[in-house]
């Protein structure tokens, strides 16, 4: 079975070199015959473009054509008609082509365009000067489209061309029912592109021809066609050179006309030219899907082909399989007897090696086993004398062997007892490290959540207290009540910002932030960390550039607004001076854009750089300086990116600043955007007169929003409760803006007290929401309803510009009513 499967593979490997070889053959043919064809396919080209550049370049008739003897000759016309006849004895170099016209044909084109007869004399001077290029093109001629003027090279008697025909006139209709003329009629060949004819018999015996013509054009005008005739007995003689003498071998068309073929039989067909049927069945263009190294069977018969794209010909080669065979078998005998010997001699060698060594081995190795196993003395084998010495030694040591897996086993069997001991006692500690593991988890899980839980209430008097020192900034004249309103507005900055780290840390240990991702440009939060952090850059004199950038990223907009002002925020603190720079650029792999934070500031050594991510580690402040912040930061900011799946990078070095990257996937823009920090943006308008409707169930925040918003001169109406607020409505003069907490005590959240006070005010009023829960979706529910949320402890440059926004909103709706 394996001689026979090495028989076969080496058969088959040499089968397909064989059919390789001829396939070899049959591609290198038709490369050159290419090559032979693309002079043909040249000179038509170089004439046509010629052709269609004539009238820019046209000859004046008292310069070029006077200079040559054609040029110079004044045709004769005979009723309307004549040609070059008269230079029958001429020399050739003189006489040049046959020219077949209508003394029509010698009418100038209108806009001083040349006539055809200019074009053709002209012509027949280019042919003359050397066109031909190839020595199987027969005609090269131009047809005029006004079937007015047939200009052909070489000369030629006008009665060979006339042929049936009883005038010029009538032939040079005729010649426009040819494929040659029709193929380039605008209707025919829209894309004014070279073509080639099918295969038929020259009328004056030149033998098979087939045509190649192109369209000419002057501008949008159809002026005619040039072509030139291919005599393609050449192809028979170049068949004939092909390297292998067997098998059928012809060229044929693309409407299976047998162009060429090395076999010389005599033509067949109605029209004298034989057919690809007559060789192959009618299914033979399968060949050309078929692999270089294979042909296609066909019956009995090989079939490979190569087609030549620029003629639509292909090259056909029939060769019957049972040549191949035998020249596989010629070629495979001398290796077919040559494996048989090795073959032999393999077996003759291993049935010696098996007598003399693997035989002894497996039952030596037999005694072995049999000598472990059993109880008593093993029987000792019938090996040969070469290895008596050596099995002699075997026997000797195997008792010693014997006592010693005894007592392996017996050491074995202690020291599995102590691992199981020991494996036991492992399993109780890591039980009890788990437990202690799971309490401190717990621990830490139920301070978040206290903290979390913690938020609301926590943020109410923080958000008070801003509200009353900046009314008591707004009413305090006496300088150092101002020193000390200032003071107080720093301490509250300083409170409100740690309130914000503690309560965005603890809503991230606890896994309440659910994200929110959506497409938005990158300029938004550009432009809110340019108008939130450049005075505060530039009062300590640092120089603070925010590169724009038009690049749209796919991510959770608020949270990435956090992670970038924590890093500019870090950067500052720790620049003494210098510059910052924010910048955002697309990735090589253009699916994500790189968001950079740079400073020139203090550095981080490298031992630190893992640190500096972790929850109060502060590398510059041993002191604990509050003004530097609590040092959770850059730990939110690790937090977030983790819980958005965005890559965290930093680089820095001591004294030479650092750099902080965050990779984000890119977005698809889109036009529904909206940024709360476009409320900053807003063009400030007046508020003299303007009533707000204000809703909170905390005295003390009720009292300072209140306070806050009469200091700038808003009319206010306070309520407790949604209930209060509908009592003290009045629909004839309702409210300009209603600012309502999210949590009210009578159970009827904002949102829905906002929604009851429209409802009987019969319009729909501005209206913002204030909250003191972080909740992503206590957002999405202010969001769907359409309102603006501010969240507590709100700045009150915060409020006023959100208050500004809502009363261009109020104006913007009044103005569409009346339109």
């Amino acid at each position: 079975m394996i001689v026979g499967g090495i028989v076969w593979s080496d058969w088959q490997r040499q089968f397909a070199l064989e059919v390789n070889l001829i396939n070899q053959r049959v591609q290198e043919s038709a490369v050159n015959l290419k090559a032979i064809i693309k002079a043909a396919s040249d000179e038509i080209t170089q004439l046509s473009s010629w052709a269609n550049n004539f009238p820019k370049n046209a000859p004046v008739s008292s310069a070029h054509l006077a200079q040559k003897p054609l040029g110079s000759h004044q045709l004769a016309t005979v009723e309307g008609e004549f040609s070059l006849d008269e230079r029958a004895a001429w020399p050739p170099a003189q006489r040049l082509g046959q020219m077949l016209a209508l003394s029509g044909a010698k009418q100038p084109r209108a806009g001083g365009a040349p006539s055809n007869h200019e074009l053709g004399v002209a012509m027949l001077e280019r042919i003359g000067d050397g066109l031909k290029t190839s020595d199987f093109l027969r005609w090269t001629y131009f047809n005029a489209a006004s079937k007015d003027l047939l200009v052909v090279a070489p000369w030629a008697p006008k009665k060979d061309f006339l042929a049936g025909e009883p005038s010029i006139a009538s032939f040079l209709a005729h010649a426009w029912t040819y494929e040659v003329a029709t193929a380039g009629l605008p209707e025919n060949n829209p894309g004014r592109q070279p073509y080639w004819t099918q295969a038929y018999p020259d009328q004056v015996g030149a033998g098979l021809m087939v045509s190649h013509g192109a369209p000419v054009y002057w501008g949008d005008e159809f002026v005619g066609v040039v072509a030139t005739d291919l005599q393609l007995d050449f192809l028979n003689a170049f068949l004939r050179r092909f390297p292998d003498p067997e098998g059928v071998l012809v060229i044929a068309n693309a409407q299976g006309q047998i162009l060429g073929d090395r076999s010389e039989k005599p033509a067949g067909g109605p029209d004298g030219i034989n057919r690809i049927g007559s060789v192959l069945p009618p299914d033979w263009r399968g060949a050309d899907g078929q692999s270089p190294l294979q042909g296609l069977r066909k019956g009995g018969d090989l079939v490979f082909t190569s087609s030549l794209d620029a003629p639509g010909w292909t090259l056909v080669f029939k060769l019957p399989q049972a040549t191949v065979n035998a020249r596989v078998a010629k070629a495979y005998t001398t290796k077919f007897y040559l494996l048989l010997v090795l073959v032999l001699g393999a077996f003759v060698i291993q049935f010696v090696l098996w007598r003399m060594y693997v035989s002894p081995a497996l039952l030596i190795a037999d005694f072995v086993t049999r000598g472990a196993t059993d109880t008593g003395q093993p029987v000792m084998p019938d090996i040969p004398g070469i290895w008596r010495p050596w099995f002699a030694a075997i026997s000797r040591t195997f008792g010693e062997r014997r006592h010693y897996l005894t007592q392996l086993q017996s050491s074995h069997d202690l020291l599995d007892q102590r691992v199981q001991e020991r494996t036991h006692e492992l399993l109780q500690a890591n039980q009890a490290l788990r437990e202690k593991r799971a309490e401190a988890e717990q621990a830490n899980l139920d301070k978040s959540r206290f903290l979390a839980s913690a938020s609301h209430d926590l943020r109410q008097p923080a958000h008070a207290l801003g509200m009353f020192i900046d009314r008591l900034d707004l009413v305090s004249t006496d300088p150092q009540a101002k020193g000390l309103v200032a003071s107080a507005k720093a301490a509250v900055r300083e409170m409100q910002d740690m309130l914000d780290d503690m309560f965005d840390l603890s809503r991230l240990d606890v896994e309440s932030a659910q994200t929110q991702i959506q497409s938005f440009p990158v300029s938004t939060l550009f432009d809110a960390l340019q108008r939130g952090l450049a005075n505060e850059a530039n009062a300590k004199g640092l120089r603070f550039r925010v590169r724009p950038s038009a690049t749209w990223l796919k991510t959770d907009p608020a949270l990435l607004r956090r992670i970038l002002l924590n890093l500019v925020n870090n950067s500052i603190r720790y620049t003494p001076a210098g510059s910052i720079l924010v910048a955002c650029r697309p990735t090589r792999s253009g699916t994500h854009a790189r968001i950079e934070v740079w400073d020139s500031g203090i550095g981080i050594a490298p031992e630190d750089q893992q640190k500096v991510f972790q929850e109060f580690y502060q590398v510059a402040n041993p002191q604990r300086d509050r003004r530097l912040g609590l040092g959770v930061g850059l730990s939110i900011v690790e937090r977030c990116c983790r819980l958005l799946g965005l890559a965290l990078s930093l680089r820095s070095a001591l004294g030479e600043g650092t750099r902080v990257s965050v990779t984000v996937p890119l977005g698809k823009s889109n036009l529904d955007v909206s940024d709360d920090n476009v409320l900053q943006s807003c063009v400030p308008s007046e508020i003299t007169g303007r009533q707000v409707m204000l809703i909170e169930d905390d005295a003390m925040g009720r009292e300072a929003v209140a306070g806050m918003l009469a200091a700038w001169g808003y009319s206010v109406i306070a309520a407790e409760s949604a209930k209060m607020a509908a009592e003290g409505l009045q629909k004839d003069q309702p409210p300009d803006i209603i600012i309502s907490d999210l949590r009210l005590g009578d159970g009827v959240n904002g949102i829905e007290a906002v929604r009851m006070l429209r409802s009987l005010a019969g319009q729909k009023i501005p209206a913002c929401v204030i909250s003191g829960d972080t909740d992503v979706r206590v957002r999405q529910q202010v969001e769907a309803a359409g309102l603006i949320l501010l969240s507590k402890p709100v700045r009150p440059a915060k409020l006023r510009s959100v208050l500004r926004h809502l009363t261009q909103f109020d104006s913007a709706e009044n103005t569409k009513h009346q339109a």
